[in-house]
């Protein structure tokens, strides 16, 4: 259901809630860097829990041959947490993704071999259970 309010596909949106919306090019997705500062431009957000359409996963769509923290980028919720903090929302479903894409990063890494991004995974898992923010 996530995946829902991340795409941009499927949704009406008026033109000038993209004025200064910069999608980033040098990412595999950029769906779910860009589509919630979308959401805060909006002055009304209205959603029909209704199939209009059918999506299909081809294995030749970016969907369909990516891995899960591209689609799931951990910046991403990163600049929310910070934003939302800012403008005095509660970012508490926000932190619970946060380490749930954490652990992703984490698993991915060390299927890839990325000893760097695994040790920062790692650190930042620890720092929060430090602080019992948050636990596997």
């Amino acid at each position: 259901m996530s995946q829902v309010f991340v795409v941009p596909w499927g949704k009406l949106y008026r033109a000038s809630l993209f004025k200064n919306i910069v999608y980033p090019t040098d990412t595999k997705v950029e769906d779910d860097l860009t589509t919630w500062k979308v959401y805060l431009l909006a002055d009304k957000i209205s959603y029909q829990n209704e199939p209009s359409y059918v999506h299909r996963v081809m294995s030749e769509s970016v969907t369909g041959h990516v891995n899960q923290i591209d689609i799931y980028p951990l910046e991403a919720v990163t600049e929310r947490i910070a934003l939302l903090k800012l403008l005095g929302i509660d970012t508490t479903k926000e932190e619970k993704a946060y380490y749930w894409r954490l652990i992703l990063c984490r698993d991915n890494a060390l299927k890839e071999g990325n000893v760097i991004k695994y040790r920062d995974a790692l650190q930042k898992i620890a720092i929060l259970q430090k602080f019992h923010k948050m636990s596997n």
